[in-house]
């Protein structure tokens, strides 16, 4: 009792909240309901226990409409209508079977919206009968009918035992009294004359085959008005394996040869129809043979088609299922393809299930090669970009025909770029690229193509498959939701890297990538992007293509129907960069998946959570409030009821001061967006033997508007002039959390300086020749900032 008590309460809510949007408008639907609901009424008063009593079923609800909400019955009055939970069919030979006039005086009351109605009396009548003078107030009615709503008007019948919903434009009476139908004795439900049952589908006269739908109809004639009663009555078949009854009333399926006898009960009036059900049959009728083509050259092949048209009218690929019969020398077909053997003629029929095809005519003849050409889809490339040199091949019988793959392709310079053999260029080095290829011993024309510096500016994720979004709620308090998705064990996804260059463009990057793994032992990647699951964790990945990093993107793994709880570390409108002796503030959140749906419940436990920083000399953390105490970096995470969260990285900064050997002419590159200053310098632009390279970078933001930026920090770079990295002074996994101020001025947020000793990351030393220090840092747009200078 207390779970049907449950399901009924969650049904009833579900009504309440519909029904109040519903009754506010003039015009409108009702809500639906769920299977399993009726909407009925009585023609005589009883209670619930009665209800009880006489169907049998102890666990029956009733609710009424009181005009804002459902609310739980005890009793059905006559006149008013109600939803019961239960399948059971209310009439005469259960409830109420022997009517009493109605009292004197009596009516029903309606308010102002919508209202649950019913017939009081045994016979079925009209609304514009029920509604007497208050018609004019009536709007909308609506019958509950096969689980859905259907619109009625003021012509149609009520019916018995049936509820309705009516929409009344002003609080009304109905004065049924005022009708009050003469009753014979005993009283007496409906009578349908005739009571019949149409077949609407397939249409009559058409044979019923296995496999069809079979949809009929039940009509209701009382005092010669027609009433569709199909979804209130009761269907049943003799024989369910030739018609399977489905879930709308009066829909069968023909599942087998045979004969069944429908039968339908409305309020005790029946009827009855034989179907017979066919044996579905359906041969080929005819074939049709094509083929791409039929004019080949030596050694060319031409794919074959066959289609199937059957007796319905339906057409099938029989390709496959095809047996050929070729007449002639010039040719033979192998697994559906003709292939061109010698010069001459064929002809080609296919067969299937003793239907042959039409004659398809080959003709095949010899042709000599008389030039090749070759040209590119662009020839000027930045370092990173590849582009597609296709060659063709123009024969004495006028014909062109593509031979990428078949040609023998020359480089000159040899190393300065390879082609692949679907025709694709990836460029090695920066400068031209002659570019040539033969074929039978016939050469082709020279294409030049031009490789430029690059131009990249920033990566991202350009599209990412196979991950499951994590189920963050919305919530204003938290700024965002710090991992991007989740990836099952077992389960494979992928991410595809797109960049933005100067000129503002965004586009695909092809693969192979170079990637970075904050914990190896998560994830496994590919160089195209392929990840693979190796245990439950959270694990960054990054991506770098020619000297520019992506963002980090967080995914957690998890075990089979384990992701029911995490803590992730949120920021809320705070750097994750500060001054030493200031502070800013990070928030823990622990997540727990809902019982009643997909989503996560949040809790905010950043002042119970255990904090731990990896470098404990370069400040201290205490309730997710971080001070810097010394110049540096550390790591920091969160530990809350055994579960452990991602880990950032905070740096603590100090200003400094850069001395150019000119002030008056330093090498710098600038960006001003407005609201945002950077500068990129070096102390000169030419160095001599012995002098270090000072590099220096400057970040301010404008706070005097109210906006949102990425955080402020920064990779810095050195590549010598063939684009190659020469020496990494700071790779800084720096996640992308919001700055917003109100302030007045500009604000410096970060300096960096570092003295470059004129070596490679790997100790050596570097020969003389021209440099590029390139800064990415993350304000705004994560604009790369990039000064060129030489060493003597």
């Amino acid at each position: 009792m207390v779970g049907k008590l449950q399901q009924a309460c969650i049904l009833a809510l579900a009504f309440m909240v519909v029904m109040c949007g519903a009754a506010a408008a003039q015009t409108g639907s009702p809500p639906g309901v769920e299977k399993g609901w009726n909407l009925v009424s009585s023609p005589c008063d009883v209670s619930l226990d009665e209800l009880h009593q006489k169907l049998g079923n102890d666990e029956i609800l009733v609710f009424a409409w009181d005009g804002q909400r459902y609310v739980q019955a005890n009793a059905m009055e006559r006149g008013r209508g109600y939803f019961l939970n239960d399948n059971a069919i209310l009439n005469s030979s259960i409830v109420c079977k022997n009517e009493t006039p109605l009292p004197e005086g009596f009516a029903v009351q309606l308010h102002e919206g919508w209202n649950l109605i019913g017939n009081p009396y045994h016979r079925s009548i009209t609304f514009q009968n029920a509604f007497g003078s208050a018609a004019d107030l009536m709007g909308a009615i609506y019958a509950w009918q096969g689980n859905r709503l259907r619109l009625l008007d003021s012509s149609d019948h009520m019916i018995p035992f049936r509820g309705y919903w009516v929409h009344a434009q002003a609080p009304a009476s109905l004065s049924f009294a005022e009708f009050n139908p003469d009753i014979g004795p005993g009283g007496y439900d409906v009578n349908c004359n005739p009571f019949v049952i149409n077949r609407v589908m397939p249409a009559n006269g058409a044979d019923v085959t296995e496999g069809d739908t079979v949809i009929l109809q039940a009509m209701c004639t009382e005092a010669g008005q027609e009433t569709d009663v199909t979804a209130a009555a009761l269907w049943s078949v003799d024989n369910e394996s030739v018609l399977v009854p489905r879930d709308a009333p009066g829909e069968f399926g023909a599942a087998g040869q045979g004969d069944a006898v429908v039968m339908v009960n409305y309020l005790n009036n029946l009827a009855y129809l034989d179907i017979a059900v066919m044996k579905y049959t359906n041969p080929l009728v005819s074939l049709s043979l094509t083929a791409d083509k039929t004019a080949l050259n030596l050694d060319e092949t031409a794919a074959l088609k066959v289609i199937g048209t059957y007796k319905d009218g339906t057409t099938k690929d029989l390709s496959s299922q095809a047996q050929f019969t070729v007449t002639g020398d010039a040719g033979i077909v192998i697994d559906g393809v003709f292939a061109a053997l010698s010069e001459g003629s064929a002809s080609v029929t296919a067969a299937v299930d003793g239907v042959t095809s039409n004659s398809l005519g080959f003709t095949v003849r010899s042709v000599v090669l008389e030039k090749l050409h070759i040209e590119a889809a662009s020839d000027v490339l930045e370092i990173h970009e590849t582009t597609v040199v296709l060659a063709k091949a123009t024969y004495n019988d006028g014909s062109v025909k593509s031979v990428t793959a078949n040609v023998a392709w020359q480089l000159n310079p040899s190393d300065a770029a390879s082609i692949e053999k679907s025709g694709r260029f990836n460029p090695l080095k920066l400068g031209t690229v002659n570019v040539s290829a033969t074929l039978d011993g016939m050469r082709s024309n020279t294409l030049s193509i031009n490789v430029t510096p690059k131009t990249l500016r920033w990566l991202m994720p350009y599209s990412i498959y196979g991950l499951e979004p994590l189920p963050c709620p919305t919530d204003p308090r938290h700024t965002w939701c710090y991992t991007h998705g989740a990836l099952r064990m077992g389960e494979e996804g992928k991410v595809v890297i797109g960049g933005e260059f100067d000129n503002g463009s965004t586009r695909y990057l092809p693969p192979p990538y170079k990637f970075e793994l904050s914990d190896t032992t998560v994830l496994n990647i590919t160089s195209d992007g392929v990840i693979t699951a190796l245990k439950p964790g959270l694990c960054g990945i990054r991506a770098y293509v020619d000297g520019v990093y992506s963002e980090w993107l967080w995914l957690i793994v998890y075990e089979q129907d384990k992701l029911s709880k995490h803590l992730l570390l949120e920021f809320s409108n705070e750097e994750t960069i500060v001054e030493k002796g200031h502070s800013i503030n990070i928030g823990a959140t622990y997540y727990e998946k809902s019982q009643f749906s997909n989503s996560f419940i949040s809790h905010n436990v950043t002042k119970i959570a255990k904090w731990t920083l990896g470098n404990g000399a370069v400040g201290s953390i205490s309730e997710g409030v971080f001070t810097g105490a010394a110049a540096g970096q550390t790591s920091v995470s969160a530990s809350f009821n055994g579960f452990t969260s991602n880990s950032t990285d905070l740096r603590v900064w100090e200003p400094s001061h850069l001395e150019f050997c000119d002030p008056n002419n330093p090498n710098e590159q600038s960006w001003n967006d407005g609201l945002s200053v950077a500068t990129l310098e070096t102390s000169c632009r030419q160095y001599n033997p012995g002098e270090t390279v000072d590099v220096c970078f400057n970040a301010e933001l404008r706070n005097d508007v109210e906006r949102r930026v990425l955080d402020v920090c920064m990779d810095l770079y050195i590549y010598d002039e063939n684009q190659n990295l020469v020496r990494t002074f700071q790779d800084r996994n720096c996640s992308p959390a919001p700055l917003f101020r109100r302030t007045q001025g500009y604000h410096p947020v970060y300096q960096y300086c570092a003295g470059w000793d004129r070596r490679d990351d790997g100790g050596n030393a570097v020969p003389p020749g021209k440099y590029t220090a390139v800064a990415r840092y993350y304000i705004l747009y994560c604009p790369v900032l990039k000064v060129t200078f030489e060493i003597k």
